[in-house]
């Protein structure tokens, strides 16, 4: 059955069929994309923290920009030569077409693994220091040599022994830093080989014993709640067995299964795996408790930014009154006095060149300027190099290896100094994804739907690159138009990526 209008255009529209869905489509995205932009929008202006500007990096957005605009022009000429009758060039173009979206998609990915791997920390007095995490953020118990697997009881009264679940990163086995297997004793004195199949056996007998005890003194309770004293018979010694039953000790229900360790095992932590810890015990999100010596709790940043625009009060509009409530900031007793000397040495610059004025203050762009900094080590000849500022437009303060600790502790591309921050010091921490702020749920929702895009495209055109000679043989006008309609959603997506440059990289 041959489908009309797919080459002749409709005498009521003057155009054919598939031209008219494509438009009709993209209507719908632009309502998609409209409401996507308008959020931003919204969340920009009502935010109540300030807005992550000029944090993605230009260039790659740039270059991302440069690869769309090309990819456009080659699914146009690919179209232009089935319209020529010339396949063999439309195969090079839709070719060159496709492997600028696999590049454009592998950039943005990139640009996504930076966010994953740099952390904001917000200190309790508000200020935050950016930077890296290259081992994580553990808590590290040492000489652990007791463990605890909770059995909690679940919403029917019964107990549900089967939370701890060992095959889950929330369990302890995943963060024993021992070398091989964990050998213990239980309650009975039997040795044990810590594992997913010891513990999920463990778990299923007590599971049963549980159940079981439960059901006794279900039945102990029954007696002594129905027993009736009048027609209580001599010798009926019912009453007294229930009391006595329940009265034992040893016939309680077991809410717990204690492994002693035969050695004194490590253990390193992500604390997000954590519901609570002190000095001697870990208590894990699964019910698990590790008892032990807590060695560190303290997260260990290689920081290269600290953000101080969240300590200036909302109603003041003087600019040195400003700087002075960054010199009080959390962040210098944990950076370092040098540091605090250099922000001095940038604030005085700045104050000498703006002068005492409230318009800083009601600028986003220039409150970033003067109050967020870039920390960078600069090797010197000595350790003992003196720290100094930048100009303020450079929005950078380098120190020449203030401290031979500092030297030795820039790891990351040898140029950021470590900084350790206790658990005390810390009121939030995320890497730069949309827990962190809202702008970067924004991003990634923007983003990943245009990625998505992409790839949607990318495989409609691949589609038509690797079964389209068919086709082309048949009706080749046919052909055009199908790659036309293709070529106008790839337009579309390109033109979705003009106003996210712009928006997510430069404002």
């Amino acid at each position: 059955m041959d489908i009309p209008f797919t080459v002749k255009a409709r005498p009521d529209t003057g155009l054919w069929n598939a031209k008219i869905a494509i438009w009709l489509f993209l209507a719908s995205e632009v309502m998609l994309f409209g409401g996507l932009f308008s959020a931003y929008i919204f969340l920009r202006i009502g935010s109540d923290t300030p807005w992550p500007t000029h944090v993605l990096d230009i260039k790659l957005g740039f270059l991302n920009t440069l690869i769309l605009i090309a990819s456009s022009i080659t699914v146009l000429q690919a179209w232009l030569s089935l319209k020529m009758r010339n396949y063999g060039r439309y195969v090079v173009y839709m070719v060159i077409t496709l492997v600028l979206a696999v590049v454009f998609l592998g950039i943005k990915l990139t640009e996504y693994g930076t966010k994953f791997h740099h952390y904001g920390v917000r200190l309790q007095d508000g200020s935050i220091l950016e930077g890296h995490l290259p081992e994580g953020y553990h808590v590290k118990f040492t000489d652990v040599k007791k463990i605890t697997l909770a059995l909690k009881a679940g919403e029917t009264g019964l107990f549900d022994l089967s939370l701890t679940n060992p095959g889950s990163d929330a369990n302890f086995l995943g963060f024993a830093t021992e070398g091989g297997s964990l050998s213990a004793t239980d309650e009975n004195g039997k040795t044990v080989t810590l594992d997913a199949s010891t513990i999920s056996k463990v778990v299923g007998e007590n599971r049963a014993e549980a159940l079981r005890m439960i059901e006794k003194r279900a039945a102990a309770k029954h007696v002594i709640d129905t027993f009736d004293q009048a027609q209580n018979k001599e010798g009926d010694t019912r009453l007294q067995e229930a009391v006595a039953f329940l009265k034992d000790p040893k016939n309680v229900v077991k809410a717990e299964v204690v492994f002693n360790l035969a050695k004194p095992v490590k253990f390193s932590i992500p604390p997000a795996k954590l519901a609570s810890y002190d000095g001697s015990k870990a208590l894990f999100r699964d019910g698990t408790i590790i008892e032990g010596h807590l060695e560190d709790d303290t997260m260990h940043l290689e920081a290269d930014k600290v953000d101080l625009r969240r300590l200036i009060p909302e109603s003041e509009d003087n600019l040195k009154h400003a700087f002075d409530a960054a010199m009080k900031a959390d962040a210098w007793r944990i950076l370092g006095s040098e540091w605090q000397d250099a922000f001095a040495k940038h604030k005085d610059e700045f104050l000498r060149k703006n002068g005492n004025t409230k318009t800083v203050l009601a600028d986003a762009d220039r409150m970033r300027e003067a109050f967020t900094m870039s920390l960078e080590v600069k090797e010197g000849a000595s350790g003992s190099t003196p720290p100094h500022a930048t100009s303020a437009g450079a929005n950078k303060i380098e120190a020449g290896a203030a401290s031979e600790e500092h030297k030795a502790s820039a790891k990351h591309g040898g140029a950021e100094p470590e900084v350790a921050i206790k658990k005390s010091d810390i009121s939030f921490y995320s890497n730069f994804t949309p827990k962190y702020h809202n702008y970067y749920a924004i991003y990634f929702a923007l983003t990943s739907l245009h990625g998505l895009h992409i790839i949607g495209g990318a495989i409609v055109l691949g589609y038509f690159l690797l079964f389209g000679r068919k086709l082309y043989e048949k009706d080749p006008e046919h052909m055009a138009n199908r790659v036309e309609v293709g070529g106008l959603f790839w337009h579309f997506v390109d033109v979705v990526w003009m106003i996210l440059f712009p928006v997510l990289y430069l404002m």
